[in-house]
C-alpha cells in the first residue's frame, strides 16, 4: 500500500496506509478521497443506516395511516 495520500490518489487507489494515527484505531488504512480512517468511516456508515432505517419505518407507518384515513371517508 501507498504511504502518501497524494501519490495513492494519483495512482487511482481508493485506500492508502498512512503514518497518521487514528484516535480510536491507531495505524489503519485511510481513504484517499477524504483521508478518513476506514474503520471509523464504516462505523459511522452503520450508525447512519440504522438511524435512517428507523426514520424510514416511521415515515412508512405515518403514510399508511394517512392512506387508511383517506379511504375510510
Amino acid at each position: 500500500m501507498e504511504v502518501s495520500r497524494e501519490s495513492a490518489f494519483k495512482k487511482g487507489k481508493k485506500k492508502y496506509d498512512s503514518e497518521k494515527l487514528c484516535k480510536k484505531h491507531g495505524l489503519v488504512e485511510r481513504y484517499t478521497t477524504s483521508g478518513a480512517c476506514v474503520k471509523c468511516q464504516k462505523a459511522a456508515s452503520k450508525k447512519w443506516i440504522a438511524e435512517a432505517s428507523e426514520a424510514l419505518r416511521e415515515m412508512r407507518k405515518y403514510h399508511k395511516a394517512i392512506e387508511k384515513v383517506k379511504y375510510e371517508d
